[in-house]
């Protein structure tokens, strides 16, 4: 009987410490695979048999995903800041370069020549030389003013169809989730903590956070719903897809929508959120900026005009 308790004793610590090298071998194999998290297995003693009071040896009680929740929080949280910041940045790269200052054929320079040209003229009027200048350089501040404008409004374009793009993945993301969701549940159930499975999961979660400001709820049989603007984008194994919808009063540009009833998502953040800021907020507010300075320097310009005199007096 000891022999054969004995025997038993051995061949659980060989099996366990088995598993416990297949665990390392998994954790080095993945050690460059994204969204991996390492796996940790958990020893524990048999309790003795009958009344000897001598163990059995050892079991393998479990295996942990080495996570922690709370740094995944804060990290999606950040994402939806530098996601949101990244496709500002690049809205805003390009309108740098069409405004390209400092150049010789800037704004700055243009209105620098305009100036300069009524200076000339208020030094010289009976010359036409110089009130054609002003004539030449009054045309070039208005081509490089519609050119900007111009230039504004395509990258309001071009950040409505990255729009289109981001809410494309999103999508996706979504329906990802919700299948990862509906195997992460089967495999739970045979007792296996599905721990690869979660890793994919919590990658698609860390790609949707870059694209948009989201809350997650983790359920008891390892389902995550993924919310968005107060509503669930995936709920289970269903998903709930956003749309988007042209929208005529803001120059056929997209509105972003539930596609089960028309309500507008709010997104704040993310990509999409930063997105929709520079179409609809920053790149207008440049374009109002532009415009007001224009119109001002026609202002005084007609004004001075108005105040001088005919050349032949």
């Amino acid at each position: 009987m000891a022999i054969s308790v004995g025997l038993n004793s051995a061949v659980r610590a060989l099996l366990a410490q088995q598993q416990a090298m297949d665990a390392v071998s998994h954790n080095i194999a993945n050690v460059n695979t994204p969204g991996y998290s390492r796996q940790r297995i958990h020893l524990g003693a048999v309790a003795p048999a009958g009344s000897s009071g001598v163990g059995q040896g050892v079991n393998v009680e479990g295996v942990e995903r080495v996570r922690d929740q709370f740094i995944d929080f804060q990290i999606r949280t950040q994402s939806h800041s530098a996601g949101d910041y990244q496709a500002r940045a690049d809205s805003l790269s390009l309108v740098e370069l069409a405004f390209g200052e400092p150049s010789d054929n800037g704004l700055r320079a243009v209105l620098g020549q305009f100036f300069n040209a009524w200076r000339d003229l208020s030094n010289a009027p009976e010359q036409s030389a110089a009130r054609s200048a002003v004539v030449q350089a009054g045309e070039t501040v208005a081509f490089v003013a519609q050119r900007l404008s111009k230039s504004m409004t395509d990258i309001r374009a071009d950040a409505n169809t990255r729009l289109e793009a981001s809410v494309g993945e999103i999508n996706e993301l979504a329906k990802q989730v919700a299948s990862l969701n509906q195997r992460i549940i089967e495999v739970r159930a045979t007792g296996d903590p599905a721990s690869d499975l979660t890793d994919q999961r919590d990658l698609a979660l860390d790609r949707l956070a870059q694209l948009t400001d989201l809350r997650t709820m983790e359920h008891d049989d390892g389902h995550v719903d993924v919310f968005v603007g107060g509503r669930a984008l995936v709920q289970g194994v269903k998903t709930n897809e956003i749309a988007l919808t042209i929208n005529p009063a803001n120059q056929n540009f997209y509105d972003v929508e539930w596609a089960s009833d028309g309500v507008a998502v709010p997104i704040q953040s993310g990509e999409v959120g930063g997105l929709l800021h520079q179409r609809d907020t920053d790149l207008p507010a440049r374009q109002n900026d532009l415009n007001a300075l224009i119109s001002q320097i026609i202002t005084d310009v007609n004004a001075a005009h108005a105040a001088g005199y005919a050349q032949d007096g």
